[in-house]
């Protein structure tokens, strides 16, 4: 079930956030374009993390085959 929750912007992010979603882009309403922003965030700590890894490894002498490209590749394991 979908939850919900009330965030109170400055005039100026509202501003903002009107711009984005004035049906000229990739976002109709706020709502779209803030579940976005929620997505891109949670891809993006999700590769940060696999970095952090990677480099814990390496400091800790343990390689892998794999390459940069394959550690920023979503669902990449």
């Amino acid at each position: 079930m979908p939850a919900s929750i009330h965030v109170t912007l400055s005039e100026a992010m509202h501003r903002f956030v009107l711009e984005r979603t004035n049906g000229s882009g990739a976002h109709a309403i706020p709502s779209e374009y803030i579940r976005d922003l929620i997505r891109r965030d949670i891809e993006s700590h999700s590769a940060m993390s696999k970095l952090r890894q990677g480099m814990d490894d390496f400091k800790s002498g343990r390689f892998s085959e794999k390459s940069i490209d394959d550690y920023m590749t979503p669902n990449s394991g």
